[in-house]
């Protein structure tokens, strides 16, 4: 995969469903007391997103943005600079991985690294933070993992590569989960209330160290 900007959208290998969703607190607000700090990732994000703004509340104004596609697909740069673009961030937060299996590892680790180094262009001085990707869980056996989850961790391991090449610290999201089928929903791949909260909190204390860089 040479170039992101060269791929063609009609031959991006699509979900059945692509969806987006953003949260962007406080936005008729030109300044705040506090930082705001964006959350990028997927439907996981969306789970202890809020979570972790309760744990920083009156610290940290957090917004986020999930989404189901994929770095190769153009329009996932778009997606994230349009939030860049739009509200100014004092750091942000960022994961990828649980989406686009119909592309290889090389594919991930091409793409995930131009986008990266594109959106850090957008938000110069502003301190970045990467996040590796939840397990994968069987929905009728959540003590095992699927097989799926074998490039999960492949992709985790282009994420750490990234996270060291640009000198980024990392929020392990994998190891918290990795051990405890008992945080999952019914899916195997979404959380539960309690798999949520431990998210929460664990995001919540990497932002803190993140703001202070």
């Amino acid at each position: 995969m040479s170039d992101i900007n060269s791929k063609n959208v009609a031959t991006v290998i699509r979900e059945p469903i692509e969806w987006t969703r953003s949260w962007v607190p406080d936005s008729d607000k030109s300044e705040l007391d506090v930082p705001r700090v964006l959350l990028v990732g997927d439907s996981i994000v969306m789970g202890y997103g809020p979570k972790a703004s309760e744990h920083l509340q009156g610290e940290v104004s957090l917004a986020w943005v999930g989404t189901s596609r994929f770095p190769v697909d153009p329009i996932y740069f778009e997606e994230i600079a349009l939030v860049l673009r739009s509200t100014s961030f004092d750091a942000v937060h960022f994961n990828n991985g649980l989406h686009g299996f119909g592309y290889d590892e090389s594919d991930y680790a091409a793409c995930l690294k131009q986008v990266v180094t594109r959106l850090r262009v957008l938000t110069p001085a502003v301190p970045w933070m990467l996040a590796n990707s939840t397990p994968l869980r069987k929905p009728d056996d959540l003590k095992q993992y699927t097989e799926r989850n074998d490039r999960v961790r492949l992709r985790n391991q282009t994420m750490a590569a990234l996270a060291a090449e640009f000198n980024l610290s990392m929020t392990d999201l994998y190891q918290a989960m990795e051990g405890h089928p008992e945080y999952y929903s019914p899916d195997g791949t979404h959380f539960n209330e309690t798999g949520i909260a431990v998210q929460g909190e664990l995001v919540a204390e990497s932002i803190r160290q993140l703001i202070t860089q």
